[in-house]
């Protein structure tokens, strides 16, 4: 194989892989060797998750199945972990696991038989969203072998589309590159752990795994509920509160709210002149910090569902010790027209600062430090603790007791931590010591509200 391999590679004037770890694994081997990831026909699968009219009907034969039902669909072969399949089934006997697909290079024999465990058999690819819209959770259960190395699975994307839960084992390439949106385990009991989290996923962490950049703006495919609570909250935070509280003994006309409305369905001109909602107080004062922010500029719904819950974990600082200036040109701010578009329908264009993300073609994330390295003129040190900063004498001690002079520093050191090594000299900045919090995260990528 590796022989007939080698022959492909001298004869091929160029050569793409469907995936970034086969990349990896043969970007040495030939001169013009690119990674082309799959692609899926995303609206094809996104009928599976749709609402309303827009919804295909459920596969009939699955129908009587009752919930919570897991399912994965493709071929199986020497790539499934069939022990894997039977541990699931087994248990959580009050799950349904349902399999779509032919079976291959395997004898049926192998396959583990449960009364909950339902093997389909294949089916045509038009119908595949019929039985992705009866499931609670997908799944891809590939054992981790050397037959399953290199894939990069296309029916990732397909469930994704289809804005489905997901539950995979780390095959590198899902692991590296969803590993935010995908639950993954390793062992049986972690991968039973796993689909037990996406099964009872609040809205909000189903929110923060599906909906596409930016959520304020991108509302499409999340719950009815959920989206209408958002929608809501936007209005009411511009405009005032739908549904003002009723005065004691106020006289009503019917049901129509809000507005003084009179003559209510009957020629339907005061009913066209009400007002949506009740207005806000003009002029209100601009938000004192990051958490009243949320609710004035997006509403109630949004903060619930995404912002609060997502940037208390990111910043793990309280909210509302966070001032606003920094939010600047970092945050996406879509009017309430983007808002409501982003929710009928997938976000046709990008929105925000943060809407691209680039990345060098080779070798990911880190080439991007690399690039550096060529460009200092000194000598570089990692895993060299400072202990001592000396602003007069322009000289930094590290830990093993050397000095190194600066002609200037930069610092990325907390502000307290920094204040702290330069001891006396920083004395005249002692009153901001004790104020400042600081947070210490690793991030590979940009802030995202």
């Amino acid at each position: 194989m590796l022989e007939r391999e080698a022959a492909l590679l001298e004869r091929a004037d160029m050569v793409f892989t469907g995936g970034r770890s086969l990349y990896r694994a043969k970007k040495e081997r030939h001169p013009r060797v690119y990674c082309f990831p799959s692609s899926v026909d995303a609206a094809h699968f996104a009928q599976a998750g749709a609402e309303g009219a827009g919804r295909v009907p459920e596969a009939a034969e699955q129908t009587a199945l009752p919930h919570p039902r897991l399912g994965y669909f493709g071929v199986i072969d020497e790539r499934i972990d069939l022990p894997l399949l039977g541990a699931l089934a087994d248990a959580h006997p009050e799950w349904q696991i349902v399999t779509v697909g032919p079976t291959a290079k395997i004898e049926a024999a192998a396959l583990p038989r449960h009364p909950n465990l339902h093997y389909f058999g294949q089916r045509e690819y038009r119908q595949l969203p019929a039985y992705l819209a009866g499931r609670d959770v997908c799944l891809l259960t590939f054992a981790l072998n050397r037959s399953t190395e290199f894939i990069s699975p296309t029916k990732t994307l397909e469930y994704m589309a289809a804005g489905k839960m997901m539950v995979s084992t780390p095959i590198r390439d899902v692991e590296e590159s969803y590993a935010q949106i995908v639950y993954l385990g390793r062992t049986r009991e972690e991968f039973i752990t796993a689909c037990e989290r996406a099964l009872t996923a609040a809205p909000e962490e189903r929110a923060a795994r599906h909906t596409r950049y930016p959520f304020q703006g991108a509302l499409h495919g999340l719950p009815a509920k959920v989206i209408q609570e958002c929608i809501v909250g936007a209005i009411e935070a511009r405009y005032g509160a739908l549904r003002a509280p009723r005065k004691p003994n106020s006289k009503t006309n019917g049901s129509c709210h809000p507005g003084a409305v009179n003559d209510c369905c009957a020629d339907g001109i005061l009913e066209a002149s009400a007002p949506l909602v009740h207005s806000a107080s003009p002029g209100g004062a601009p938000p004192r910090n990051s958490e009243e922010f949320i609710y004035k500029v997006w509403g109630a719904g949004i903060a619930k569902h995404f912002a609060i819950p997502y940037n208390r974990k990111l910043w793990a600082v309280p909210l509302d010790q966070m001032e606003t200036s920094w939010l600047g040109g970092r945050v996406p701010l879509p009017d309430l027209e983007e808002m409501i578009e982003g929710a009928l329908s997938p976000v046709p264009k990008p929105m925000g600062p943060n809407a691209r993300f680039g990345y060098p073609l080779r070798g990911g994330f880190q080439q991007l430090m690399d690039a550096w390295v060529p460009h200092l003129a000194g000598e570089l040190r990692l895993n060299t603790a400072v202990t001592k900063v000396a602003a007069a004498h322009r000289t930094v001690t590290l830990a093993g007791g050397e000095q190194l002079r600066y002609d200037c520093l930069i610092s990325t050191m907390p502000l307290p931590v920094l204040i702290r090594q330069m001891g006396e000299e920083a004395a005249s900045a002692s009153p901001a010591r004790s104020p400042i919090r600081r947070t210490s995260r690793c991030r590979a990528r940009g802030t995202t509200w």
